[in-house]
């Protein structure tokens, strides 16, 4: 099976470090649980411009500590063996460095990385035939859905309010079960498909 796997958000825990860094920035106090959008922008009333700025100066700091998401690297090192695993990010190219340092840090194995600078990751799933996407971008997800291609959607504070008709998952332990029923299924389509008529 071809899987894909977002960055931010569910492999990596960014977002408490990114709302501390705009918090500081701003001078509000907003939680994690007020995290409605996946725009921050929208959430603290900032313009595109604002934040890209705040995101060339403290980005490569908050990629250099943000935590692992709990169990992600456990999992992916049993499912990397048997599966392809693709991370796909809508990070910039110009973070790749400090992205590989951070995955060979936390010890996170996979076949590909894929730094998009955009968040329309249909083609390039289309391109790597990716069978199923773990993602916590409900938009994206929904994009991804339309395109027919299967999705798990990572839970988050910012997907929690939105209506999803697929598997929605809040941990790597759910997640690496889903992952594996979605492999048992397919094994199951290929046998039947190959059976004689």
């Amino acid at each position: 099976m071809i899987i894909g796997c977002d960055l931010d958000g569910t492999i990596c825990d960014n977002l408490p470090l990114l709302i501390e860094e705009l918090n500081n920035f701003t001078g509000q106090v907003i939680n994690i649980n007020d995290i409605k959008d996946y725009d921050v922008t929208k959430v603290y009333d900032l313009t595109r411009e604002q934040f890209t700025q705040l995101m060339q100066q403290r980005e490569a700091n908050i990629i250099e500590k943000s935590p692992e998401i709990a169990g992600a690297a456990r999992y992916f090192k049993q499912l990397v063996n048997e599966h392809q695993l693709h991370i796909i990010t809508a990070r910039n190219q110009m973070h790749e460095f400090c992205t590989r340092r951070w995955l060979e840090k936390h010890q996170f194995p996979y076949h590909g990385l894929h730094l998009l600078n955009s968040h329309d990751k249909v083609d390039i799933c289309k391109e790597l035939v990716v069978d199923v996407m773990v993602e916590d971008n409900y938009h994206n997800a929904v994009q991804l859905a339309a395109a027919g291609i299967e999705v798990i959607l990572f839970n988050a504070p910012h997907n929690l309010h939105w209506p999803w008709p697929g598997k929605r998952c809040g941990n790597w332990d759910e997640i690496y079960s889903q992952l594996l029923l979605t492999a048992k299924l397919k094994n199951h389509k290929i046998y039947c498909a190959k059976l004689p008529e």
